[in-house]
């Protein structure tokens, strides 16, 4: 499993004055492929959480392309594409109907130990994701 794709569309309250969505909601659109993805690979918040397991995000680089407008289904992909000691990359494309880029999004997240407040190690469930 590589990559997990998320079909949201845009809800009126997401658009901003300008009569597109705000920049803001991009981020929560690609929050919802990231959290799909996590379950896909069977890792709820509850059991990250039971394990003293979470993930902070380093570093988020985003791309708008063009306009995303009420009413429109878009597709977010949600792509592992790099696994380091501590560390992991995700992509993320957010595409309309006709397949057009709408806007990207690359997180950088650092594996965290919620008790100790320190990075551990790429968990395994994720690695081999990869």
């Amino acid at each position: 499993m590589k990559e997990i794709k998320t079909s949201i569309v845009v809800r009126e309250s997401d658009i901003d004055e300008l009569g597109h969505m705000n920049y803001l909601k991009y981020f929560d659109y690609f929050e919802c492929g990231i959290d799909e993805w996590f379950l896909a690979l069977g890792l709820s918040v509850q059991y990250l959480q039971s394990r003293h397991i979470g993930c902070v995000i380093k570093k988020v680089e985003s791309e708008y392309i063009t306009e995303a407008l009420v009413g429109e289904r878009l597709e977010i992909t949600t792509t592992l594409t790099r696994v380091g000691h501590t560390s992991f990359v995700i992509f993320q494309q957010m595409t309309s109907r006709n397949q057009k880029i709408i806007a990207t999004s690359e997180k950088v997240f650092v594996m965290f130990h919620l008790q100790t407040r320190k990075a551990i190690p790429v968990i395994k469930t994720i690695a081999s994701a990869y």
